[in-house]
């Protein structure tokens, strides 16, 4: 008889991870979500920053510029508070200034984020303006002169920004094969 003979065969093999391809989507589309929405911010900015005067509608995008880490409205400039406002119920309050401070204070309700998780992931953005005179202003109005006053805009410029970055980043947000691949490796002897 002879001497005995092995074999050894190295094999790989690759299995899916679906909690990796789950958390690398959720990631990615995560990542373009929030590109999505500084976009928007940096859009309706550019608009408002032709109509400051107190600086209280610019100062309603900043808790949301603050949420997404945008930069868009860091600096910009207004002719200072004015005295007495209107509030979003109709009301007019004389002892208050309209100023950036109170913009910022509504902004913190003007904007819902939802992110989901990786095992839900739904993702959702809304933006509603907090400021009397944004939305006044947004639409345009005719004024107790009979004159009307041209609408800004801002959320259709907006609205494209942000479905715009969606459209030209939506590639971004599939996750390569090999990222989410399971590389076994295998002995088998003879």
């Amino acid at each position: 008889m002879g001497a005995k003979t092995s074999i050894t065969i190295k094999r790989q093999r690759y299995r899916p991870n679906p909690k990796k391809f789950r958390q690398v989507s959720y990631d990615r589309v995560n990542r373009v979500m929030t590109g999505a929405i500084r976009a928007f911010i940096k859009s309706v900015a550019e608009v408002l920053s032709s109509h400051i005067s107190s600086g209280m509608t610019m100062g309603s995008l900043i808790p949301l510029a603050r949420t997404v880490n945008a930069m868009e409205i860091a600096a910009f400039s207004s002719k200072g508070p004015q005295k007495g406002f209107t509030t979003m119920d109709g009301g007019y309050e004389r002892d208050r200034y309209k100023n950036i401070t109170e913009g910022i204070r509504a902004g913190k309700e003007a904007f819902k984020i939802l992110r989901g998780s990786p095992y839900r992931p739904v993702f959702r953005f809304e933006f509603t303006p907090s400021v009397y005179q944004y939305i006044i202003h947004e639409f345009g109005f005719t004024n107790r002169w009979g004159q009307h006053v041209t609408a800004w805009y801002s959320m259709t410029q907006g609205q494209f920004a942000f479905l715009n970055y969606l459209d030209v980043h939506q590639r971004e947000i599939a996750p390569e094969f090999r990222e989410f691949m399971i590389k076994e490796v295998d002995t088998v002897r003879f």
